[in-house]
Formats: structure tokens, sequence, C-alpha cells
């Protein structure tokens, strides 16, 4: 009996010392799996964040990185895996346009006990902040953590904001300049034209007071010089008229009058007002239209110069026996005005640029009329005042024509007056002399 009691105690004791083995075994399994589940949450961590993360101990060794950090320094598994420092700090440093910052780096900082920050210089254009800071455990430093951040479009973006900021210092210097510039025209225009009437004033009486034969021996002398004067002092005129205006269209203060009239007699009054003057050029002039009345919203009076800019500049360029022909085409909901003529052309290279101010064709063609340049700028900005275009369409040694289209809009006022529009054809003569001043026989 003592003998198998003795056994059964055995067993029991066996029983009880395989079952706490087990336990430990299961306790032990536990705590492996929790350590690789945390390994495993701690490494997803450092992956999600942006910067590539190299973590050594006290000795320089590696003992941790992100993907990252492989990503960032394009270094293979296997050259992570040997962790060889000499490998990997040369294939490092093959990247780096200087290689001697990595050196300078891990020798400052492989036991840092403070955070600190350098830079470091990528061959292919890439700039990487590294923040380099003391890895403490149980608060005893235990090694570093390198800290890769790549800040190549942090400076992109901010040497694009300098740029920017610089850019918009140079806008706002340009506009201040442009302001005065403004304002000097505006003052200098002005102060010309005071003294400039007075004396287109005094020529112009002269003129009929003592240019008559009965007053004056050389009479025909003094007429030649007198027109000279006159002609030239309406260029002056029209030269400040046309800074002014400018001046007006930079500004946004240029006064526009719609009325409705009938652009087709407004077109017709002006292209006959200048038939005589055409016709002692030796030039045929043409007016053709495809309808009696169209009524239109316009400016009359702008609407008078621009055609009159047109017609000056196709007489200029039109020879003797050269044909200038304005024509009238109704369209659906718009008028197209046409001025053409048979006189020297224009080149394709400058079709456009005639439109811009201070422009001048070629300076070859300004012997026999001249011209500053600013007219047909002037021209396009008042036709588009009035929401319309002007296109050219031009061949050299066949001529030119421009071609104004205006929308067909009406204002709510009172209907057009013919007799207005007369009376004011009739009273442009001096307008005519203006336009037409840079035109020289």
């Amino acid at each position: 009996m003592i003998v198998y009691a003795h056994i059964a105690f055995i067993v029991i004791a066996l029983i009880v010392i395989n079952f706490f083995i087990f336990a430990n075994i299961l306790k032990h399994t536990r705590v492996k799996k929790g350590v690789v589940k945390e390994k495993k949450i701690l490494q997803a961590i450092l992956d999600s964040t942006g910067d590539g993360i190299l973590v050594v101990n006290e000795n320089g060794r590696k003992i941790h990185h992100n993907n990252k950090f492989a990503n960032m320094w394009g270094m293979s598994e296997e050259i992570l895996q040997r962790n060889n420092n000499i490998e990997m700090i040369n294939y490092a440093k093959n990247q780096l346009i200087d290689p001697n910052e990595l050196d300078k780096s891990i020798k400052a900082k492989l036991n840092a006990l403070q955070s600190e920050i350098n830079f470091i210089n990528f061959k292919d254009g890439r700039v990487v902040e590294l923040l380099v800071q003391p890895l403490i455990i149980e608060y005893k430093s235990s090694g570093t953590v390198w800290n890769f951040r790549d800040i190549t479009e942090k400076i992109q973006i901010d040497e694009l904001q300098k740029e920017v900021k610089i850019k918009e210092n140079l806008i706002e210097k340009a506009k201040e300049y442009e302001n005065i510039k403004d304002q000097f025209f505006s003052t200098i225009s002005h102060e010309l034209k005071t003294p400039l009437n007075i004396i287109l004033g005094v020529v112009q009486l002269i003129d009929k007071t003592f240019c008559q034969e009965k007053f004056c021996v050389n009479h025909e002398k003094l007429k030649k010089y007198m027109n000279i004067s006159k002609q030239n002092c309406f260029r002056l005129v029209k030269l400040i008229n046309n800074l002014i205006d400018i001046n007006k269209f930079d500004s946004g203060f240029m006064h526009m009058e719609y009325k409705n009239y009938n652009i087709v007699s407004v077109v017709e009054n002006i292209t006959l007002s200048i038939a005589e003057y055409v016709e002692s050029k030796g030039i045929q002039l043409i007016f053709d239209t495809e309808i009696e009345e169209r009524i239109v919203s316009c400016d009359a009076e702008k609407l008078e110069r621009v055609m009159l800019n047109l017609l000056s500049n196709s007489i200029k360029f039109t020879k003797c026996g050269g044909t200038i022909m304005v024509s009238i085409y109704d369209k659906v909901g718009s008028i197209l005005i046409s001025v053409k003529d048979t006189g020297i052309g224009i080149p394709m290279d400058m079709k456009e640029k005639v439109f811009d101010r201070f422009t001048q064709v070629d300076s070859t063609l300004r012997r026999e009329a001249e011209g500053s340049g600013i007219g047909l700028s002037l021209v396009k900005a008042i036709v588009e005042l009035h929401k319309g275009t002007i296109n050219l369409e031009s061949s050299v040694g066949v001529g030119s024509e421009f071609i104004i289209e205006l929308p067909v809009v009406v204002v709510e006022e009172q209907s057009y007056v013919r007799e207005e529009v007369a009376a004011s054809i009739h009273s442009n003569v001096e307008r005519i002399n203006i336009e037409f001043s840079d035109i020289y026989s």
C-alpha cells in the first residue's frame, strides 16, 4: 500500500508540474505574440509617417528603420539586412553632392544629447532635413533617432513665394510709375493744349485778315506759310488729343454718349464729308451699302473719329489713281463696316501689331505721311467700348481692308434725329483738318 501511495503521489506531482509548465508556456506564447503584435504596430506607425526614421544604438549600429528611410535612400532589403555600417554609409554618400556632409553629421551626432538639425543635398536635386535626437530608455541615453524629412517641395514653394513677392513688388512699382506717367501725360497734354490753341487762333486770324491779295503784296507766299503753320498746329492738336484720350482710356474715364442713330447715315455722311479732299489727291472714293437704315446705339462723335482715322490711313498709303471703298453689310444681330483701299498693303507679320500703341509698320512708309502710331490703338479701344471688334485683311502691293463689326443694340430713349447727325457732319471741317493733318502733299 505504501508503495502504491508513493507512486500516486509522484504521478500527481508530475501532473501538477506539467500543468504549471504548460501554463507558463501558454503565458510565454501569449507574451511573445503580444510583443510581436506591438512590434508590428510600432512598425506600422513608423511606416505611416512621411519621414525616414533610422534608430541606432550607442555603438552606432542600426537597430531599426522604417520603409520611408529605405525608399528615401534607395537601399535594398539585402543591404539593410546585412546591417554593415560601412556599406550603408558608402551607399548613402554616393548619392550626395558633398559626401562629407554625411560624415560630419555622423561624427557630430552619433552620441547626441540634444536635438540638432542639418540639411543634406542630394545629386538629384532633393534637399533633406536631418533631425537627430537622443534615444532615452529608462532615463538613460541608449543611442540616437535619425529623422530624415524631404523638404524639396517646401523649399521650392518658399522660393516661388519669394519670386511672387518680388514680382508683386515690381508690379506695384510699375503701377506707381504708370500712375506717374499718366499724371505727367495728362498735365503736359493740357499744358501744351492751351498755348497751342492760342497759336492756332492767331494763325487763323492772320490767315483770314491779312492773307488776302488786297492786304498783302506777297499774299500767295504768306498763304502758303499760313497753311503750313495751320497744318502743323492741327497735327500737334491731334497728337495732344490722342495722348489725352490714351490717358482717359488707361484710367477708365473715357466718357461715351450712346444714342440711337441710323448707322448707315452716320457712316455715309462721314464718308461724303471728305469726298472733295480725297478727290483732290486723285483717289476715287466709293460708298456702298446693302441697307438704307439700321438703328444702332453708338457714340456718333467717337465713331466719326474711328472712320476719319481709318480713311486717313487709306489716303496716306493709297497712290494717285487708287480707290478707297466704304461698305456697309447687314448681318443678323450686327453691322459690318468696311474701309478698303488699293494702297501699298501691310505685311502679314504686322497685321496684329498695327493695333499696338506707338507702332508703325515701317519707317520707310512714312516719307509722305507721318504719324505717332497711336491712332489705330485708339480706334480699336473705341470699337471695343461699343462691344464690337475690328479686324484687318491685307496683302502687300494689293491693299488693306479694315472690317468693323458692331452689335445691333438700341438704348431706351427718343428716336434718332437725322438733322442732329447732319448738323454734326457739316460742322466737322476742323475735325477733318485735325485727323488729316499728318498727310502731306
